[in-house]
């Protein structure tokens, strides 16, 4: 599932640097190829560092993963002038994986959990740029194989289904992203399908009511994330403890 995922990501952010070649996409390809290289390098030194002082088993591409997700929906801008944006996320989104996990699992996504901080602390969030009609077919195709290999439709369909029902529009495209590649990470997610379900519905519950309870409020899918994220580990703990009762 790791190299699939990680595979279906390469291809994206490639994909989009071509795209910016061909001026299929807006934005300057280097940017794009520079970024994502900056923050692979910085996303794995960082997952080592932390994986080696705290004895953790870690997977070899979930790293990569992160930092990919992070080109693709964080800038694009010029790497030099941004730095320290980059070099925060990439460290925050591998240190949330540490120093927020029960049982050495980690409790929330972690590039929502490091675009969050750079938000909150930076004021420099997410932008979910490669959410776009030119790559919106790439995201539904490479999406629906990740589904078909981590068996997470219900969970996808929960969201979606709610995500309709609430706002009665077809989903933009980087909400597909989002669905596809964030929200049904199988660390911080429900194993169980009925439970998939209602973190979905969930999700996007939270996404639609957060602008009415904080009207502006500019990062809702990656907040709405997180709180599913947090719902999930707290009812994992609630059932574990039941158990031992």
């Amino acid at each position: 599932m790791y190299r699939l995922m990680l595979y279906f990501l390469l291809a994206l952010w490639l994909a989009a640097i071509l795209f910016g070649f061909t001026k299929v996409l807006l934005y300057n390809p280097f940017d794009i190829l520079a970024s994502g290289l900056f923050l692979i390098a910085i996303c794995n030194i960082t997952n080592y560092l932390f994986s080696k002082v705290l004895g953790a088993r870690t997977k070899p591409e979930s790293a990569s993963i992160t930092a990919v997700i992070l080109t693709l929906i964080v800038g694009p801008f010029p790497l030099l002038e941004n730095l320290p944006v980059l070099t925060f996320i990439g460290v925050a989104s591998m240190a949330s994986k540490y120093i927020f996990a029960i049982r050495k699992k980690h409790i929330f996504n972690p590039a929502a959990a490091g675009v969050f901080l750079s938000a909150v602390l930076l004021n420099a969030g997410a932008s979910w740029w490669i959410g776009n009609i030119p790559t919106l077919l790439f995201i539904i195709l490479g999406g629906l194989l990740i589904l078909a290999k981590i068996k997470r439709f219900g969970l996808a369909l929960g969201f979606l289904a709610v995500y309709f029902l609430s706002t009665n529009l077809f989903p933009a495209p980087p909400v597909w992203f989002f669905v596809f590649v964030m929200l049904v990470e199988p660390l911080t997610s429900p194993a169980a399908k009925n439970k998939q379900v209602i973190f979905g519905g969930f999700v996007a519950l939270v996404y639609f009511l957060l602008p009415k309870i904080i009207p502006g409020y500019g990062y809702g899918l990656e907040t709405a994330l997180l709180a599913g994220n947090l719902l999930n580990a707290a009812l994992s703990v609630w059932v574990r403890f039941s158990s031992q009762i």
